[in-house]
């Protein structure tokens, strides 16, 4: 937010989606240990039924793409229980 205001790029739009855009590596790393999680304990098929499932959840794409803690939680869940696995 800081270097959006010394650039003089600090509109209403910016200030608004920089969250939003910063939050999305934390999302898409979920996304992928989820996706290697179920590749793992089920097979190729029924990991891609289930990211379907997890794509088309409401709560994931109302809830998880905000910057909110507990999806930075979920997210080191996921992780830990991949490499738990292993």
């Amino acid at each position: 937010m800081y270097l959006c205001k010394l650039l003089s790029i600090d509109t209403n739009f910016v200030v608004r989606v920089v969250p939003y855009i910063a939050h999305l590596p934390i999302v898409l790393l979920n996304d992928w240990f989820m996706w290697k999680v179920s590749k793992r304990i089920l097979n190729r098929d029924a990991a891609r039924l289930a990211f379907l499932f997890l794509f088309f959840n409401r709560f994931e794409t109302m809830h998880m793409t905000r910057t909110l803690t507990n999806s930075i939680e979920q997210m080191f869940t996921v992780v830990a229980f991949y490499f738990y696995l292993d």
